[in-house]
C-alpha cells in the first residue's frame, strides 16, 4: 500500500489552461460491486483505471492549483490535519480512497487531495469556476407527480469521466452495512452528487461557498457518510458532525420514501460550517431546514437562501441569475415542467443547462448529466443530453 506521508511532486508543464471540446458520449458505465470499504474502492479503481489516470494527468485545476497549493507549507499542514481527522472519524472512507488508489496505481495522496480540494485552494477565488460546482440546480416537485430533478454540473474534464456505482458494503464478517446507488465522478468519493439508498433516502447535492472551516470535516466525507443514513434523524446527525462541523458548505435535497410519516415531504437542508465566533464548547455544522409539503415545490442552486453567509462572489452571481430564470417559470407540476426548466438556456451567460457548444461566462463548466427521480413510478432517469431534446440513457429502478 502507498504510505500516507506526502511524497508526490507537481509538474505543471504537462497542462495548459485551455478548454478542449470533447465529444459528449451517449453512455454511462454502471458498476455493481460488493465487498468491504477497501475492496469496493479497489474495484472502482481497477475498473476505471485508465479513465482516472488520463483525467488527472490532463486536468489543469488539479495539477496547476491543487498540487501547487499542496506543495506549500500551508497546504501540507491542511493535508496532514485533514487526514488525521478523517482517519479518526471515518477510517472506512479513508480505506475506500486507499483501495481506489491501489486499484488505479496512483499515490493515495493524489486521491485524498482531490477529495479535500476546496480546503487546499480556498485562498484563490480565481479557481472557483474550475471546481465546476457553480452550476448545479435542484428542483423539487411535490404535487400530483412527486419528482426531484437535478443538473450535475462539473468541470469540462469531468465530462464523460463519470459512472454509476451500485454498492453493497460489507464488514469484515460479511454482514451488510450499507447498500446504495449513486452517480460518481471519477476518482472522487461516492456521494457528492445524487442517488438513493436502501432505506428509501433519495437525494441531490448542491455545492455552497461560505468561508472555509479549516478544522472541519472535509465536505466530501460528510456527503459520502450520508449514503448510510437510515432515517431523517440519523441524516441530521451526520450533517451536524458534532465535534468538528463541516469544512465547507452544501445544500441537500432529500426525501425518505419509506418514512412512516403519512405526509409526503421533501426537505432542503442548507449546511454551513460552525461560526468562528460561536461560544459553543462542541462545534457542529449549522443547519437550516426547509420542508416542502405536498402541493409545494422548491428550487435551489449554489447560494444560501436562508443563512446570511459571506459567500464567494461568482457562485452567488451565477445562482442569482439562474434562480431568477427559474422563478419566471410557472411552478412545476410534473415531469414535462421539470425537464423544461432543467433545459433552460434563455440566459446565455448563466444557462441552467450548459451544453458543449455554448460559450458562456462559465467556460470551465458543462452539464455532465441530468437526473430525475420519480417517486410515484419509483425510477431514476439519467440524461446526458438536454432533457427536452433527448431520451434518458438509463432508467434505474429505485430498489429500496
Amino acid at each position: 500500500m502507498v504510505p500516507d506521508t506526502p511524497t508526490i511532486s507537481c509538474n505543471s508543464t504537462q497542462t495548459q489552461h485551455t478548454i478542449q471540446m470533447k465529444r459528449r458520449l451517449e453512455c454511462i458505465p454502471i458498476l455493481h460491486v460488493r465487498g468491504t470499504h477497501y475492496n469496493i474502492g479497489r474495484a472502482i479503481g481497477q475498473t476505471f483505471k485508465s479513465m482516472i489516470q488520463e483525467m488527472l494527468d490532463s486536468w489543469p485545476y488539479f495539477n496547476d492549483h491543487i498540487m501547487k497549493c499542496f506543495l506549500q507549507e500551508d497546504g501540507k499542514r491542511i493535508y496532514e490535519n485533514s487526514l488525521k481527522l478523517c482517519k479518526a472519524k471515518f477510517p472506512d472512507l479513508v480505506d475506500e480512497i486507499r483501495g481506489m488508489a491501489d486499484g488505479c496505481n496512483l499515490p493515495f495522496e493524489k486521491l485524498f487531495l482531490l477529495n479535500i480540494d476546496s480546503m487546499i485552494t480556498d485562498k484563490d477565488e480565481s479557481v472557483v469556476p474550475m471546481r465546476g460546482a457553480t452550476g448545479c440546480t435542484s428542483i423539487i416537485c411535490n404535487k400530483e407527480e412527486v419528482l426531484l430533478g437535478h443538473t450535475e454540473d462539473a468541470m469540462c474534464e469531468i465530462l464523460n469521466n463519470c459512472y454509476i456505482i451500485s454498492a453493497e458494503i460489507m464488514d469484515s464478517s460479511g454482514r451488510l452495512i450499507e447498500k446504495f446507488t449513486t452517480f460518481s465522478y471519477a476518482a472522487h468519493l461516492m456521494g457528492y452528487t445524487m442517488g438513493f439508498n436502501e432505506h428509501g433516502m433519495v437525494y441531490s447535492v448542491n455545492t455552497l461557498f461560505p468561508s472555509i472551516h479549516k478544522n472541519g470535516t472535509p465536505r466530501a466525507f460528510i456527503a459520502r457518510a450520508i449514503l448510510g443514513a437510515k432515517s431523517f434523524d440519523s441524516l441530521l446527525d451526520i450533517l451536524k458532525d458534532c465535534g468538528h462541523g463541516i469544512s465547507d458548505g452544501m445544500s441537500l435535497n432529500v426525501h425518505f420514501a419509506k418514512d412512516e410519516e403519512p405526509r409526503r415531504m421533501f426537505y432542503n437542508i442548507e449546511v454551513m460550517p460552525p461560526s468562528p465566533s460561536s461560544s459553543e464548547e462542541i462545534p457542529e455544522s449549522l443547519l437550516s431546514i426547509l420542508t416542502v409539503n405536498s402541493g409545494e415545490s422548491s428550487v435551489h442552486c449554489n447560494k444560501y437562501l436562508r443563512f446570511n453567509a459571506k459567500e464567494q462572489s461568482l457562485p452567488v452571481a451565477v445562482s442569482t441569475n439562474r434562480q431568477l430564470t427559474l422563478e419566471r417559470h410557472p411552478e412545476p407540476s410534473g415531469l414535462s415542467d421539470i425537464k423544461f426548466m432543467l433545459s433552460d438556456q434563455s440566459d446565455k451567460n448563466f444557462p441552467v443547462y450548459i451544453c458543449d457548444e455554448m460559450h458562456t461566462k462559465l467556460s470551465h463548466i458543462k452539464t455532465v448529466a441530468v437526473g430525475v427521480f420519480d417517486m410515484m413510478g419509483k425510477t431514476w432517469s439519467i440524461y446526458l443530453g438536454k432533457p427536452t431534446e433527448s431520451e434518458p440513457v438509463a432508467v434505474l429502478p429505485l430498489n429500496f
